[in-house]
């Protein structure tokens, strides 16, 4: 076994933790290995032992002391790979017995191992892999995808001599490797992986902002680059970032949203993940700048202010966005948070991945415009009701009246040559109304089919879904719900 050094990633059975004290401890015989304990219940102290401070864990009970013997350091990437790759042919001699079988198994084993260099996917997530294999292992030219999720890899040394036995590889995955600071055992500047890998995961890796900015540089190809859980605060890519296309900072602290201004200069960046980042709220730089960024996620925030949608407004190709968490205010004038979100945002088609059908979007305009067009109209508000009445024209203003806080829309109902006018409440769903209207004109509600037509353009509007209330397709008083009856 290689001596235990600080820094390490070790194992005791199914517990990971990473060592932070080698030597004696004070009052027990021969030498301990401090391991602070990825689980915090698994461990007993902080670090200290009778008062005296051997190291510092993370948590007060994350830390304690085992025996070198009990501690596994880790193995080679080839031997995993033989590990689990080639175990099944042993499984054959408990099946059927004696030396028959035992010559099966020995050829399936060789077969498997032959077949490693022909794999285009490995999978060693949650094994034991620390080290590269030895200098004469060929290299896996077939292999373009590799998960080391959750193994013992800790150096970056070590890391990236791995990958220089893939030639081919794009995919890489390394999540839950806790990888030692500023990458220190990688002393050349330059060094570079050449394979084409432009998808790695680095999550939960705890890499510091220095060695962040750094990954762009050792990974010249990557677009798409995952770093959630990392403790980041900030993240620049600077000029080695210019081929990401997607980026997730995911339960990163960013907290300020100026911190991650440097990203608005990246040309290809499509996808931004801000995912429980402590935002507050949104500015974004002057210019904007975020050319081509389509998909935002910024679900569990504390964003509660308007005007960080208008912020949003200023990014000329976004058009899906996740808000979950966020402007968790009551409803104004009868309007909901997506309704708002939906006037504020002219180029969105997909909100919490919902599609905003062009009626959707002509409600919630017109409910919008309608209700907060009106003087005085608020600061964060303006430049939404200005833009919305070059659509519309001015907005309808309802006149109070008498009618004990119902909503009655006078509309034409109207089947074949015969036209009925009734007042309706907003609130009628659409479900409602075919019942009333199949009593109306004694037909079967369940052949029924509406459509409106709006104002003086008479816009049509077809009344599809059983749920919506009136209110929903902002209907004015005259306008016209034509009946069609199935066969």
């Amino acid at each position: 076994m290689c001596p235990i050094e600080v820094g390490d990633r070790v194992a005791v059975g199914y517990d990971r933790g990473t060592v932070r004290y080698v030597g004696p401890v004070d009052g027990y015989s021969g030498e301990w290995i401090g391991i602070d304990w990825d689980d915090a219940k698994r461990g007993k102290h902080n670090g200290t032992v009778n008062g005296r401070v051997y190291f510092h864990a993370r948590d007060k009970t994350s830390g304690s002391m085992v025996r070198a013997a009990n501690v596994d350091t880790g193995r080679t990437i080839i031997e995993e790979m033989e590990s689990k790759y080639a175990q099944d042919g042993q499984m054959e001699e408990q099946l059927i017995g004696a030396r028959t079988v035992e010559m099966i198994a020995m050829e399936k084993i060789r077969k498997k191992q032959k077949n490693l260099w022909k794999l285009g996917c490995i999978v060693l997530d949650s094994k034991l892999v620390s080290k590269p294999p030895r200098p004469d292992c060929p290299p896996f030219d077939k292999c373009t995808e590799l998960n080391l999720y959750n193994n013992l890899i800790a150096k970056w040394s070590d890391l990236l001599a791995i990958l220089d036995f893939f030639p081919s590889l794009r995919y890489l995955n390394i999540r839950r490797n806790v990888m030692e600071p500023r990458m220190e055992s990688v002393p050349d500047a330059n060094r570079i992986i050449k394979s084409p890998i432009f998808h790695v995961v680095l999550s939960e890796c705890q890499i510091d902002q220095e060695t962040a900015a750094r990954v762009m540089k050792v990974f010249p190809h990557v677009e798409e680059l995952y770093m959630t859980c990392n403790g980041l605060e900030c993240f620049d890519p600077g000029a080695h970032g210019l081929n990401l296309t997607l980026l997730d900072l995911e339960a990163n602290p960013i907290n300020d949203f100026s911190n991650l201004h440097n990203l608005s200069v990246l040309p290809r960046l499509a996808s931004l993940n801000l995912t429980e980042c402590g935002l507050t709220n949104i500015r974004l730089p002057d210019p904007a700048g975020f050319p081509d960024l389509q998909l935002l996620n910024i679900r569990y925030n504390e964003i509660h202010d308007w005007d960080s949608v208008s912020e949003l407004a200023r990014l000329p190709s976004l058009q899906r966005l996740f808000y979950k968490g966020n402007w968790e205010v009551e409803p104004e004038f009868g309007l909901d948070v997506r309704e708002v979100l939906i006037a504020k945002l002219p180029q969105l088609v997909d909100l919490e991945r919902s599609d905003i059908s062009a009626v959707e979007r002509r409600s919630a305009e017109l409910r919008f415009l309608n209700k907060y067009g009106v003087a005085p109209i608020r600061p964060q508000h303006l430049i939404d009701i200005e833009r919305l009445k070059k659509i519309y024209g001015e907005p309808d203003i309802v006149r109070p009246t008498m009618n004990l806080g119902l909503d009655l829309l006078k509309v034409n109902v109207s089947l074949n040559d015969k036209t009925v006018e009734c007042s309706l409440l907003a609130s009628t769903t659409i479900r409602r109304l075919k019942t009333i209207i199949g009593r109306l004109f004694r037909v079967n509600s369940a052949k029924i089919s509406l459509a409106a037509e709006c104002g003086v353009e008479r816009f049509r509007i077809e009344m599809d879904n059983a749920l919506r209330s009136l209110s929903f397709y902002t209907l004015s008083d005259g306008d016209t719900i034509v009946v069609t009856l199935s066969e």
